[in-house]
């Protein structure tokens, strides 16, 4: 089903008739959106717009009222929690990409052409989009094309036993019929759910074209993502994302935890080098007193000892001219 045709969709659950372009209805009719009790939104009627005041099929229409995806609950088994979220691919990402506020990395957020058509909703385990109105996907539950202006950029499902073949047929025609540049498949079992352990597509004319997975080894795979411009792997069952330019992984939480400890480890080690310097430091310069005190002792010992002999020399030099004065004295007589 093509874009148009999606946005062009009668909205189930809902008292509506379609629009062309001239005002009619599909039957040449004047027609009213109602909401659930039958009612058009306001108690007036209205017609459907998206967030830039288009009309869904980029016709101006009057609306009063910005559509929401509805609530849904979370994945039912533990598979994003584990292979997503405890590894914090998408925390990773968002440090990757600066934290940029437009760039859009969650998980499980509903997309389809308009928030309107729910039959057509999906759910993607991993979304990244770039120059996305975060405001408006909060205002709106979820990502709508119609009125984000474009697709997302990346999306990626994560493989389950209730869903797994779905995810290589019938999401994929559906990303690729909403023109998103890459769809990407992690089997962590190895290829049990998926139709293999790591696939991905990319958007060439219209239609998803499959990317070049290499073979590393018996337990590791990889493919890059010209989207995110890193390498996506599939390692001994685990989902790594590899950045070439820098030659590193994006860290995992164990990793970051790891290399906290590793940091504060370094940084004690280094504040006890450095405490150790200055205790040598202060050793050295006390010793260089203590040699200095020595050497001055030693030299006001030299210098004592020196003029000790000086003044005896004297002493005894007027004892013997004393002693010889009075060997005259007593010759004499």
């Amino acid at each position: 089903m093509t874009t148009k045709a999606i946005a062009d969709s009668k909205v189930p659950e809902q008292d509506v008739q379609q629009k062309d372009g001239r005002g009619q209805g599909v039957n040449g009719q004047d027609v009213q959106q109602k909401d659930g009790r039958g009612q058009g939104v306001n108690g007036q009627n209205v017609q459907q717009k998206d967030g830039r005041g288009q009309g869904v099929n980029g016709q101006a229409e009057h609306a009063e009222y910005l559509a929401v995806f509805p609530e849904y609950p979370p994945r039912d088994d533990m598979n994003n929690p584990l292979y997503l979220h405890e590894s914090s691919h998408m925390r990773s990402l968002a440090i990757h990409f600066g934290r940029d506020e437009s760039t859009l990395v969650m998980s499980e957020v509903p997309i389809s052409t308009t928030a309107t058509i729910r039959r057509e909703h999906r759910r993607p385990d991993l979304i990244v989009a770039f120059g996305c109105d975060r405001d408006l996907l909060i205002r709106q539950k979820g990502y709508s094309i119609a009125t984000q202006g474009k697709p997302p950029d990346f999306v990626l499902e994560v493989a389950s036993e209730s869903t797994g073949r779905v995810d290589y047929t019938d999401k994929r025609e559906e990303y690729e019929s909403y023109g998103i540049p890459e769809y990407w498949r992690f089997d962590y079992s190895g290829g049990d759910y998926h139709d293999t352990a790591l696939a991905g597509d990319r958007l060439a004319g219209g239609r998803y074209e499959p990317i070049e997975i290499q073979e590393i080894d018996a337990m590791s795979l990889r493919g890059y993502s010209a989207a995110l411009g890193l390498w996506l792997c599939w390692e001994n069952h685990r989902l790594r994302l590899f950045d070439g330019r820098a030659e590193a992984y994006l860290r995992t939480h164990d990793e970051e935890y790891d290399r906290a400890e590793l940091e504060a480890y370094e940084r004690q080690q280094a504040e006890l080098r450095a405490a150790l310097a200055e205790t040598r430091a202060e050793r050295e310069s006390y010793e260089r007193q203590l040699a200095e005190m020595r050497a001055e002792d030693a030299e006001n010992r030299a210098e004592y000892e020196a003029r000790a002999r000086r003044q005896a020399e004297a002493e005894n030099r007027r004892l013997r001219a004393a002693l010889e004065a009075l060997r005259r004295r007593l010759g004499g007589r």
